[in-house]
């Protein structure tokens, strides 16, 4: 994985990042491994300069769900194994195929910050099979755990978590995982009978 992109760099305490996206506004890179559970200074390079440095918290773990820009940034991208995605009709617009999910069903969920797996991967390295994490994982839909079929990493930074729906209530279901000590944020999505 390249280390610069259209002349921009990261540098995480001292090493390079792998980056991936780059615009006039935003820089989406991986990691590099090491230093974790500490603060490490982060610094932009460009033909333009380099940036001041600031800290950031490095851990082993940060579950974080990718989720739709529509609908106001709360839902969980969530993929049934036709290609669709849950949610009710529409709600990420005519171009991306939606339904609610129903109990039974089962759902890939796509997430960031599962951190290592077993067997381990070369850092910076394109993924050529999945892994499954090292770290015990637990999911939630509203409270319920959810019998969990696969959760590694299938790309690079991009992991994967397949999970069966449970019987729970109508409506936009609060989710949630937790790997290890750490718990993420809560996203949505939707389920009907």
């Amino acid at each position: 994985l390249p280390t610069k992109l259209n002349g921009v760099s990261l540098t995480v305490g001292g090493r390079f990042a792998y980056i991936y996206y780059v615009s006039a506004t935003q820089i989406n890179a991986i990691m590099p491994s090491g230093q974790l559970n500490t603060s490490v200074g982060v610094q932009v390079v460009s033909g333009y300069g380099s940036s001041n440095t600031f800290n950031i918290q490095m851990a082993s773990v940060a579950p974080v769900f990718f989720k739709f820009s529509q609908a106001g940034d709360a839902y969980a991208i969530a993929q049934f194994s036709d290609g669709s995605f849950a949610g009710n009709p529409g709600v990420f617009g005519t171009s991306i195929p939606s339904r609610p999910a129903k109990p039974g069903d089962i759902l890939a969920f796509y997430v960031t910050g599962l951190g290592s797996t077993n067997p381990t991967y070369a850092e910076g390295q394109i993924i050529k099979q999945p892994e499954k994490i090292s770290s015990p994982i637990a999911f939630f839909m509203n409270s319920v755990q959810c019998a969990i079929d696969f959760a590694g990493i299938i790309q690079a930074g991009l992991y994967q978590v397949n999970v069966h729906v449970p019987a729970i209530p109508d409506g936009d279901a609060q989710v949630r995982m937790t790997v290890g000590t750490s718990t993420s944020p809560v996203a949505l999505v939707t389920v009907h009978h």
